[in-house]
């Protein structure tokens, strides 16, 4: 799966969108040779499939929201 990184949204905020898991960050930035306090507005990352998942954070993340760490014009 990818994700294309949206204004605002960090490693982190992917991390919690596509597996419910802050940790998971750790291994996505690796996985795409970023540092996970990269700026990564804009690029598509590449998320495990192996990674753990938590689909009950998952579900609750996609329907109401998408976590933006920094603040954006939207």
């Amino acid at each position: 799966m990818t994700i294309k990184v949206k204004q605002g949204q960090s490693v982190f905020d992917i991390a919690l969108i596509s597996t419910g898991i802050a940790l998971n960050a750790f291994e996505i930035a690796f996985k795409n040779n970023i540092s996970v306090t990269a700026d990564a507005e804009g690029i598509e990352l590449v998320i495990p499939n192996e990674l753990g998942r938590n689909d009950e954070i998952v579900s609750v993340l996609n329907r109401n929201f998408q976590p933006a760490t920094l603040p954006t014009d939207e």
